[in-house]
């Protein structure tokens, strides 16, 4: 595919931002290029670092300015997260078109569904259930919803077409010496960067997070299915009237019917709309009637069920999705929906290294989840009459909902600014889904700020220092990532919906 359009930036305002202008501004003004080290490296491989890359590299191209050398480096280049995230829609639209073509089928210059513009009525309950139909709502309905996965791998096949000669990709650490010459380094890892960056000096890694945010419950649920496995059979024939009541489930599928499903569990938001609601009184009674009980009440047995166990450590043991190596779990050794003892396809065993519960009790409880879980999904629509054939390929996950803030996203090394985007920086948990795409928004806003500090040198001087750019631009995102309207998204009330849903839309 040509190329139409490269990364349009958007500043902080959220409006567009005609970048020839500030080209224009170079057109009277001598260049003899860029002094200094060009070398920026980027340490992690994610949504977020890559967008950094494509940013970095779109905005440099589109201003005419000297391209920086961009290292990017990740110790597992193989995407393998089939998770499914929602981005805000001024970041789908600012993407280039062959990344837009690749994730949604469209364009910005073609909309079908994504990129039509006007108001968004996003309405979860009609999101839970089109995933027998997906294309049957209208355009206002769908949101830029990819899986991390195919993300990754549009951006990286985007990269290497397209900025070949200005960007490498290398699988392992960077090391401490390349870091120490570089330009700038950003670190767009989770909360690991703070440990990860070897230069001595380094104030910032040694940085205790904030945990300000309150969150109802600290652990989430999630199910990853392929589509052509659940739609075998009838769905239940009352399926919009049970999502229109909401039952703690959120469904989010991507544009391409090979990819994963991904549906979301919150246990403080499940009702008590399937089996009984009182809380079982006694381990006796979870083994015989465990079943019988509804998800609300499964999940608040727990404090006075478990003892000295540790139930849902020992459920997030049993769901991981990654290993201890942070390598993705084989699809065989997954934790499934299959609740049945002794039926193929579920694991009779688990490895009991480092358990917390292994009682009766405690395996009744886990079978009830899921067997709960299974059956909201097929009064949801989502799973067909047939679903007791497929249960064993429908994977359960476990998220730990951990919202944290660090106070420092910018800082110098040894005379090198470093720079904490996305979960480095902060996180609020899944449910707000706001992690990835605040990064996405910090790291497009980033480089905006530095081709624009690299034009204001060039014609200043007529020539630039990328170093000194950067050390412009980490001032402002230290600035703004203190603002007022930064921190209101940790609060609460926080309602995405303008920022992350509306904004490049209407």
């Amino acid at each position: 595919m040509t190329l139409k359009r490269p990364l349009r930036v958007q500043h902080a305002q959220h409006c567009s931002v005609n970048l020839q202008l500030y080209a224009m501004c170079l057109q009277s003004a001598p260049r003899n290029g860029m002094c200094g080290n060009t070398t920026v490296v980027i340490n992690g491989a994610g949504p977020v670092g890559l967008t950094t890359a494509i940013a970095l590299l779109d905005v440099s191209s589109q201003m005419g300015i000297p391209m920086p050398k961009v290292q990017i480096w990740d110790p597992c280049l193989r995407p393998w997260r089939e998770v499914v995230i929602r981005i805000p829609h001024s970041i789908a639209v600012s993407l280039p078109e062959q990344v837009q073509m690749e994730l949604w089928g469209e364009t910005t210059a073609s909309p079908q569904r994504v990129f039509v513009r006007g108001q968004c009525n996003f309405d979860i309950t009609v999101e839970n259930s089109r995933v027998h139909d997906s294309y049957s709502e209208h355009p206002s309905r769908y949101t830029a919803i990819v899986q991390v996965k195919h993300f990754q791998e549009a951006c990286l096949s985007y990269l290497r077409m397209r900025h070949a000669q200005h960007c490498t990709i290398n699988e392992g650490t960077c090391p401490p010496g390349v870091m120490r010459e570089a330009a700038a380094v950003i670190q767009s890892y989770g909360k690991a960067a703070r440990k990860s960056n070897p230069i001595s000096g380094n104030l910032a890694s040694q940085e205790d997070p904030c945990h300000g945010m309150s969150t109802p419950s600290p652990h989430g649920l999630f199910v990853l299915f392929n589509r052509d496995d659940v739609m075998d059979g009838v769905q239940d024939t009352n399926y919009r009237h049970f999502n229109s009541r909401y039952n703690g489930f959120a469904t989010f599928q991507s544009h391409r019917r090979s990819n994963t499903v991904q549906t979301y569990i919150w246990p403080e938001e499940v009702n008590n709309d399937m089996g009984l609601a009182p809380v079982p009184a006694s381990h006796e009674e979870l083994l015989a009637n465990g079943r019988s009980l509804s998800l609300r009440a499964l999940f608040d047995c727990v404090p006075q069920m478990q003892g000295e166990e540790d139930w849902w450590w020992e459920l997030s043991r049993r769901c991981r999705l990654q290993d201890q190596d942070g390598k993705s779990v084989a699809p065989e050794l997954a934790c499934t929906l299959e609740w049945r003892r002794g039926c193929s396809g579920h694991q009779t065993s688990y490895p009991q290294m480092d358990a917390k519960a292994c009682s009766p009790a405690f395996h009744a409880w886990f079978d009830a989840v899921r067997y709960q879980i299974s059956l909201n999904l097929y009064k949801m629509g989502i799973f067909g009459s047939c679903a007791e054939s497929f249960l064993k390929k429908v994977r359960l996950c476990y998220a730990r909902r951990e919202p944290y803030r660090y106070n420092s996203v910018y800082t110098e090394v040894e005379s090198v600014p470093l720079f904490y985007i996305g979960d480095s920086a902060g996180s609020t948990d899944f449910k707000k889904g706001l992690s990835c795409g605040r990064g996405l928004l910090c790291a497009a806003q980033l480089a905006f700020d530095v081709g624009r500090s690299i034009v204001e040198q060039m014609k200043k001087c007529g020539q630039a220092d990328l170093k000194h750019a950067f050390q412009c631009s980490g001032r402002q995102y230290q600035q703004a990532w203190n603002s007022s309207d930064m921190m209101s998204e940790w609060r609460d009330d926080f309602d995405p919906t303008h920022k992350y849903l509306l904004t490049g839309r209407l």
